[in-house]
């Protein structure tokens, strides 16, 4: 295969870094999917899936907090 420095330029430079996380199979099934519904790779299934996780987790916190100010102000 040859290359010219044109193809070269033209493609889009990603570092990835693995890190060797062990999955469970369900998990990979769950990956899988997941990538063929929204065919993009497993990277982009996984940061969306964990932005969309986090997002949950720190909406679950606030919420927790703004009862906890409300009970306090009601006491």
């Amino acid at each position: 295969m040859m290359c010219t420095i044109n193809s070269i330029e033209m493609r889009k430079v990603q570092i990835k870094t693995s890190r060797g996380y062990r999955l469970k199979p369900s998990t990979h099934r769950l990956i899988k999917s997941l990538e063929e519904i929204t065919q993009t790779d497993s990277d982009k299934v996984l940061e969306a899936s964990c932005t969309l996780y986090y997002r949950q987790i720190f909406k679950i916190e606030e919420n927790k907090k703004l009862t906890i100010t409300a009970q306090r102000k009601a006491s």
